[in-house]
């Protein structure tokens, strides 16, 4: 492990080690990706792109939730005030 990282520093992708390091557990699910983006016609260099779509859906998702319990909330405390 410690030849592998020196060499991905060496070419530049100390980036590669560091996502390994973080991510190794789920490898099999992150390369499951590949038949999409196959199906899709998406290249190699879009991969980033389609993550962070990704991300920002799950954000969304995230920030629906979140206005949803608000508004009821906001219509619980509404009937309490009327």
């Amino acid at each position: 492990m410690i030849f592998w990282e020196q060499y991905l520093k060496s070419i530049g992708m100390e980036d590669s080690y560091e996502f390994y390091k973080e991510q190794s557990y789920d490898i099999p699910r992150f390369l499951s990706i590949n038949p999409f983006m196959k199906r899709n016609n998406i290249s190699g260099n879009d991969d980033v792109n389609v993550l962070r779509t990704a991300n920002e859906i799950i954000n969304l998702s995230q920030t629906h939730s979140n206005l949803k319990a608000e508004i009821e909330s906001l219509q619980k405390l509404k009937i309490i005030i009327s």
